[in-house]
This record gives C-alpha cells, sequence and structure tokens, in this order.
C-alpha cells in the first residue's frame, strides 16, 4: 500500500490539509511560493531573486486584497529565511499568507 505524505498547514485558527478539494482555501485561486533548502525562491515553478520577488507578487497580487499566497518551504530550509519571503509577499499586498512544510 504507498503512502501518502501531506502538507500540514498551520494558522493561528484553522488546520487543514494542503490540496484537499473540500476547504474553502484550496478551491480560492492563490499565489504559491516554494523555498528550497538554499533559501531560493520559487513563484510556482520559476526561480525569482529576493530582489524581484515583491515586483513579481506585486503584479500577480494586483488589486486582489484577499489574495491567499501558500509558501512552501523546505523542511531543510533556515526558519530565517522562509520569513523573509513571508515578509516580501505581505508587503507586496498578500491578504492571506500561509507557510507549509512536509512534517
Amino acid at each position: 500500500m504507498p503512502i501518502t505524505r501531506y502538507v500540514w498547514i498551520y494558522t493561528p485558527s484553522l488546520v487543514f490539509l494542503a490540496g484537499c478539494s473540500k476547504c474553502q482555501f484550496c478551491l480560492t485561486s492563490r499565489i504559491t511560493l516554494y523555498v528550497d533548502k538554499d533559501g531560493r525562491a520559487f513563484l510556482e515553478k520559476q526561480e525569482v531573486s529576493l530582489n524581484n520577488l515583491f515586483i513579481r507578487l506585486k503584479e500577480e497580487i494586483g488589486g486582489e486584497k484577499d489574495k491567499l499566497v501558500v509558501i512552501k518551504a523546505d523542511r531543510a530550509v533556515i526558519l530565517n529565511k522562509a520569513v523573509n519571503v513571508m515578509d516580501i509577499a505581505k508587503a507586496a499586498g498578500a491578504g492571506r499568507l500561509f507557510l507549509a512544510t512536509e512534517k
């Protein structure tokens, strides 16, 4: 039997499985950022320098004040690097942020 790995997303008032088809957050449009173990950022699947990340996110978010940005961080990433990406996303206008990693 195959083992399925899930990514848990924690917020102050909510815990859900990323990718579930029933939760409202999985059904909304979202932007996904990846942070690898070296702290490099990827917007969807394209690497973006931290210097350009703000501009790219600002374009993606547009005027949507409630836009969800999911940051998937490698479990080996230093927390400070993931928080730096979160700060950039918030400054670019992300209305909701979630940090996800493998358990």
